[in-house]
């Protein structure tokens, strides 16, 4: 019975083997695609490198310069232009600003997971055709009566101002 061997060598995007069988000596090239894994902040999918600068944003109490957030990335160095481009992505997806600060830019997140959650379902409450009736469903989705207590407070609270 013959038996194979198999290398293999990943990238960030693809699995690349060799797999030799020893029976025939000949070798074969095998590729396949690893999905990029995306994950979803406030409503918005981002990607890995996404997710790690985000992060660093909000850890950060002021904001970041591209380069301060070169080195503060965990794993390998990231390029300058590579970083430009996920702040850039950040920015048009909502989730960071930037801010002038003397003759370069700072960056900061456009505020913590809770306030982007909170923005990204009142983007799409406002969004409908009725937000009245999108309101109620939400509010009667939860089945949790201390959370309704809360609202209540919170719209008497709104409603005395």
């Amino acid at each position: 019975m013959p038996s194979s061997h198999r290398e293999c060598i990943e990238s960030r995007f693809y699995r690349i083997g060799v797999v030799a069988d020893n029976g025939t000596g000949l070798a074969s090239l095998v590729a396949e695609r690893i999905p990029m894994v995306r994950q979803v902040v406030a409503g918005r999918k981002v990607g890995e490198l996404e997710v790690m600068v985000l992060q660093e944003l909000w850890a950060s109490k002021a904001p970041l310069g591209p380069r301060e957030l070169m080195e503060r990335l965990p794993g390998k160095k990231r390029a300058y232009t590579t970083i430009m481009t996920i702040l850039a992505r950040l920015i048009e997806k909502g989730l960071a600003e930037r801010f002038e600060n003397g003759r370069t830019f700072v960056y900061q997140a456009a505020g913590n997971h809770d306030q982007l959650v909170a923005r990204a379902i009142g983007q799409l409450i406002r969004s409908s055709n009725d937000p009245r009736i999108v309101l109620a469903h939400l509010v009667k989705d939860f089945e949790d009566p201390e959370l309704i207590n809360e609202l209540q407070d919170i719209v008497s609270r709104i409603e005395k101002s």
